[in-house]
């Protein structure tokens, strides 16, 4: 896979600061109309839209000035998933910049408490709006760190992730994309329609994985399946975590027995 960035390099130099590999790009963000090449970057966008929303404005979306949908998956809890999204997303609102964690791991998902926060609003309430969530609503659901992050909790009755539709995920990308310049999207460790759904409609997807066996034998798994349903590949970061342990192995021989 590519190391090419996709992102602003402030996202990428963050990244990196975490303690994993990531990739890094000298390119200036480009955020709204006004630099050289700007131009050409929102005829990208335009483009983009127009192939994730055939038929729909980007005016009436506000699609002209939307964030990036930047995905955190892993085929295999205990890889670091969630401390990798909690980290980027309090580095990315120290660094000024207007940013929403999603805990989209309904059923055991742990942002709030990695943060230390107690939340008053959860998921459930973005279940019970459906399609009538909008930019108001949601503001009013986050929880807001004192670094300035904004986070929405996951449901504190895990049955609700079962009510969860594909139109209503959607639904919450578009909104929530439309008001933050990044929105960090923490998924739950199985790759089933729901979080093929938010990797579809993300910028970028990092994939975190180990250096143990179980783990990279499920990063293949993963891979395969995406590229089963024509992900692009470009799209994609493997981030390897704890990269720098003494584990006796390199990637190399690791990999040669799968």
């Amino acid at each position: 896979f590519s190391t090419t960035a996709t992102q602003p390099a402030e996202a990428a130099r963050i990244c990196s600061r975490v303690g994993v590999m990531a990739a890094a790009t000298d390119r200036p963000a480009l955020w709204r109309a006004g630099p050289p090449g700007c131009e050409a970057v929102q005829r990208s966008r335009k483009l983009t839209f127009a192939l994730r929303n055939p038929g729909e404005s980007m005016a009436v979306a506000g699609a002209e000035d939307a964030g990036h949908l930047l995905t955190v998956f892993s085929p295999k809890g205990g890889a670091g998933k969630t401390t990798f999204a909690v980290n980027v997303g309090v580095g990315l609102a120290i660094k000024g910049y207007s940013t929403l964690l999603l805990d989209l791991d309904l059923a055991f998902g742990d942002v709030p408490i990695s943060l230390g926060l107690r939340p008053e609003h959860d998921f459930s309430e973005v279940v019970n709006m459906g399609e009538r969530l909008d930019a108001a609503a949601l503001k009013r659901l986050v929880t807001v760190h004192e670094s300035g992050l904004h986070v929405l909790a996951p449901p504190t009755d895990p049955g609700v992730h079962e009510r969860v539709t594909i139109p209503m995920l959607r639904r919450l990308i578009q909104v929530a994309t439309s008001e933050y310049q990044y929105v960090l999207a923490d998924t739950a460790p199985s790759l089933d329609e729901r979080s093929i759904t938010i990797m579809e409609n993300s910028d970028t997807v990092f994939l975190l994985t180990t250096l143990d066996i179980p783990s990279l034998k499920n990063l293949k798994i993963a891979l395969e399946t995406l590229r089963l349903v024509n992900f692009p590949v470009e799209r994609l970061r493997v981030v390897m975590n704890r990269a720098d342990s003494k584990v006796g192995q390199s990637i190399l021989d690791r990999a040669r027995r799968l």
